[in-house]
């Protein structure tokens, strides 16, 4: 009798940690990630084509927006949700099943989009069980971070270690598996009605993996989609006009982004590196996001400081994006550490840039309308980086890969400019 108390101990602490909201996270993380990588490997593999890859993360991040957007306009009944968790979950393994063993681009893309519009459903799921646990909105954000580059660094980390041993096929097929049973696991925590949340693709959102979402409280979305706009006319009684600044730098800084991590695969590739290289490569990133979001929490930032760190992080994303188009055109010799370098200093400056924004929006406004300053943030961000995909795949069709890096280090220079005109103009 005794030897079975550990045993049922175990069981029930597998069950806590299974059914947990931060395991949930983390392992929906491990999938989207590695899979995001995988297509659009898979796709230079079958077409060897940058073109392809990039119009394929543009079809991703425009179809995941998309269809947030979608989704929080949507009133279900509680049983319908638990059984369309369940469902999306489980249609994500025929969908892995396609891109691992087709040969056709066209039924990749079309199940690439189909992985993003269950992902943008997906996501917010985890979002709401975090903040069921979590009371502050700031803490809500940097816990859903944190599990989402924890679980992206093992993610990839796993798929560099299984590159070349079996089909990466099977380990995301595995991944799905272990992700369906969690749903199961908690779809009774699922309260009435649809989670009010705008996720966004950002970067390293899914095909870029750093998501900043934050609980939205309001009962009417129509605000959320009033506020937005008023931001956007500089028009809202909250944002007074010299803060438009700090929004058109944003969304102008998230162009850059997708001018960035659109075409990363393809520049890999090129340089030489091989798959479980480009996996470790994408894992050293998320790392050291996550070193820099332990670093930036301990830091007492004022409103001013937090201006400061964003235009040096951002002065640093300047010279980070174009270092790339050296290895495109020449200049440098493709080199490991130079592009191990690139990805660290990206991975790590990208925590202080993403906590810095959010937090300058949701001081510029009352406390209650920090839930709508915070969704707003959300779409500025997706809307640049879907853009900023489009750019890409146009520069990378009609030129080189190269061409996208330089495109993307002269747009994250004008942002940085407008973030000092709006310090300047705000401070004085």
């Amino acid at each position: 009798m005794k030897t079975k108390f550990p045993f049922i101990a175990a069981k029930r602490y597998l069950k806590l940690i299974v059914s947990s909201a931060s395991f949930l996270t983390i392992v929906l993380s491990m999938m989207s990630v590695v899979f995001n990588l995988y297509v659009s490997l898979r796709i230079l593999d079958i077409t060897g084509s940058p073109a392809k890859q990039t119009l394929a993360l543009f079809a991703y991040n425009a179809g995941y927006t998309f269809m947030s957007f979608i989704w929080r306009h949507v009133e279900l009944g509680n049983k319908f949700i638990k059984a369309l968790f369940v469902l999306l979950s489980g249609a994500l393994i025929p969908i892995f099943a396609f891109v691992s063993f087709s040969e056709n681009f066209y039924v990749i893309l079309v199940s690439f989009v189909l992985f993003s519009f269950s992902l943008a459903i997906l996501n917010p799921l985890t979002v709401n069980l975090i903040s069921r646990r979590v009371k502050r909105e700031s803490e809500i954000s940097l816990k859903y971070n944190y599990y989402n580059s924890l679980g992206s660094t093992i993610g990839y980390l796993l798929a560099g270690a299984f590159t070349g041993m079996i089909n990466l096929g099977y380990l995301i097929l595995t991944l799905a598996v272990v992700f369906l049973v969690n749903v199961i696991n908690i779809r009774r925590e699922v309260e009435y009605g649809v989670p009010k949340i705008l996720t966004g693709p950002l970067p390293h959102h899914h095909s870029f993996h750093i998501n900043i979402d934050v609980v939205d409280k309001l009962t009417d979305i129509k605000y959320d989609v009033f506020y937005l706009r008023l931001f956007l006319r500089r028009l809202s009684i909250n944002i007074k006009r010299r803060h438009f600044l700090t929004l058109l730098g944003i969304f102008v800084f998230f162009i850059a982004v997708g001018l960035f991590f659109t075409p990363l695969p393809s520049m890999l590739v090129l340089t030489g590196l091989t798959k479980k290289e480009i996996y470790i490569e994408y894992a050293f990133f998320n790392l050291f996001s996550i070193i820099g979001y332990q670093s930036i929490s301990s830091l007492n930032l004022t409103f001013e400081k937090m201006y400061s760190v964003l235009s040096l992080a951002t002065l640093a994303r300047c010279i980070l994006f174009v270092l790339p188009s050296l290895l495109s055109i020449g200049l440098v010799e493709p080199n490991l550490w130079f592009i191990t370098t690139i990805m660290i200093l990206v991975g790590y400056t990208w925590a202080f840039l993403g906590t810095t924004m959010l937090g300058i929006l949701l001081s510029l406004v009352p406390h209650n309308d920090r839930a709508r300053a915070a969704s707003s943030f959300n779409a500025l961000s997706s809307l640049g980086t879907v853009i900023g995909s489009l750019l890409s795949t146009l520069i990378v069709t009609k030129s080189s890969v190269g061409y996208a890096y330089i495109a993307s280090g002269i747009i994250a220079t004008i942002a940085l400019m407008l973030f000092i005109k709006a310090r300047s103009a705000i401070l004085s």
